[in-house]
């Protein structure tokens, strides 16, 4: 029997994007964003005083878009504004699991330089969703930005212009 690999991987492909995007897109963030706004006080900054707590970075973009040099490669310019005072470096740290940072099923960039404000992610899982945050680096502590999220672009790199167009 021959096996049409061409079908073949486009199935496996649209199969891994389909558990994917289960596994990245269920639900919402709210109940983990209500649970820390409830809570009267962050465990990472209790025993310190109001003038000793760290800010953290604000106002996270991302930009999605397709490598234009490699096919299928989506890529995403990420941007924030960073942490007033700022700490001694930052780190982006990017999931595509739901509770990816509660469970410790993430990436993180390497040290960032305390006043950076973007990073282009080069590590874009097709169409899942992918949550991500600032981390911002002191002595005595990280601090986290709000997480947000994105979905990654559709970039198509499969059709050849050469081919003939068929007869019908």
């Amino acid at each position: 029997m021959r096996v049409n690999t061409h079908s073949f991987r486009s199935l496996l492909i649209l199969t891994a994007i389909c558990t994917m995007q289960a596994c990245g897109s269920s639900g919402s963030d709210e109940q983990s964003r209500t649970a820390v706004e409830g809570s009267t006080q962050d465990p990472a900054t209790a025993g310190r005083s109001a003038t000793e707590v760290q800010g953290e970075a604000t106002e996270l973009r991302a930009e999605i878009f397709c490598d234009p040099a490699v096919r299928h490669r989506g890529l995403a310019q990420l941007s924030w504004t960073p942490a007033d005072p700022p700490g001694e470096e930052q780190r982006v740290a990017v999931t595509i699991f739901k509770e990816g940072f509660e469970t410790g099923a993430f990436e993180e960039s390497k040290p960032l330089p305390p006043d950076q404000a973007s990073f282009l992610l080069e590590s874009v899982q097709g169409q899942a969703i992918h949550r991500w945050r600032v981390i911002t680096v002191t002595a005595t502590s990280d601090s986290p930005s709000d997480t947000v999220r994105f979905e990654g672009p559709v970039c198509v790199g499969d059709i050849v212009v050469d081919e003939p167009i068929p007869v019908q």
